[in-house]
């Protein structure tokens, strides 16, 4: 949904701009100051905004978020909000929440997904097309890729296993 709001242009003439408002809940095992969502606003897009929950807000609090005539998104005043469509927000994992899984014998590498389990939601993962089977997929999270992966040799990983 677009709020249409005037904003003033050089030459003082009023002219509509578009600005995008939504609400979001925050989630199960969100830690408020300290960790991050990822959300895609409602207007869809090929982006996502990466936003550090404030401090004194709680899980399952609904917060609202406002595009500024600059392009920068800020947090609103809920109790002025009411018909906003709300959209899920993913909790990104703190860095020491790295996720890896195996490559299955069966996997068609650049076609094959795999179905990985984070504590908040799940996270579909297509294995590369330089991937075999055996191999290690290593997730970590990136604050503006979303995810980085990298893919463990099946043979780097045996000889990583046989040394400990």
């Amino acid at each position: 949904i677009a709020v249409v709001s005037h904003c003033k242009h050089i030459g003082g003439d009023n002219v509509p701009c578009s600005r995008q408002k939504f609400s979001l809940l925050i989630p199960d095992g969100a830690k408020p100051g300290t960790s991050k969502l990822q959300v895609e606003p409602p207007g869809g897009g090929d982006y996502f905004l990466v936003l550090p929950i404030p401090a004194g807000v709680a899980v399952g609090m609904r917060l609202v978020l406002e595009e500024g005539v600059d392009g920068e998104w800020t947090f609103a005043d809920v109790s002025q909000e009411q018909d906003l469509p709300t959209v899920a927000a993913e909790l990104i994992p703190t860095e020491k929440e790295k996720l890896m899984c195996e490559v299955p014998d069966n996997a068609t590498p650049g076609k094959t997904q795999l179905r990985m389990t984070l504590s908040s939601s799940e996270l579909l993962v297509t294995v590369p097309e330089q991937a075999q089977p055996g191999d290690k997929l290593l997730l970590t999270p990136d604050e503006e890729q979303g995810w980085r992966m990298k893919i463990i040799p099946a043979a780097v990983h045996r000889a990583m296993e046989s040394v400990q």
